[in-house]
């Protein structure tokens, strides 16, 4: 199978950070998600909410049903490197940084492929998935949109 089958056409996806506060990048990306009619299972994880836009949510990492094909960090930066580790022990192959880490972390020794950090996220809008903090909505189309940087 291609390497990056699971970050084309990921089956799930666990937003790490959800957050039900307006314009919070973890509020952001699963409106996003939503909104964008991916079929595949949503996974907010967040110790302070019971769900997340309608969403069961799980307090950690470890909690998860099972391994994201994505994770998105909405974290705060200073949570990237464990939260990395952690997802890399289970096996997700993929994960997109949305905070600004302004250290450089030392990832030579995991498995997962770190898109970011202040990354903007993908869209893939022949896939239905939009896991971006953009406010703006993607229209249907054959072309994928991935973004290292923010900036």
């Amino acid at each position: 199978m291609n390497k990056l089958h699971k970050l084309f056409k990921p089956s799930s996806v666990a937003v790490i950070g959800a957050s039900q506060k307006d314009l919070r990048a973890g509020q952001v990306v699963m409106r996003n998600l939503l909104q964008s009619g991916f079929d595949g299972a949503i996974m907010p994880v967040t110790p302070r909410y019971k769900a997340v836009s309608g969403v069961i949510a799980y307090r950690d990492v470890a909690s998860l049903p099972y391994t994201p094909d994505i994770a998105i960090l909405c974290t705060n930066a200073s949570r990237n490197e464990q939260l990395l580790k952690e997802l890399d022990e289970r096996g997700t192959p993929f994960a997109i940084v949305i905070s600004d880490d302004a250290q450089t972390l030392d990832l030579s020794s995991l498995n997962i492929r770190v898109l970011g950090p202040n990354s903007l996220g993908i869209i893939l809008p022949w896939h239905n998935f939009n896991c971006t903090f953009s406010p703006v909505a993607a229209k249907p189309g054959k072309i994928a949109f991935i973004s290292q940087s923010a900036a």
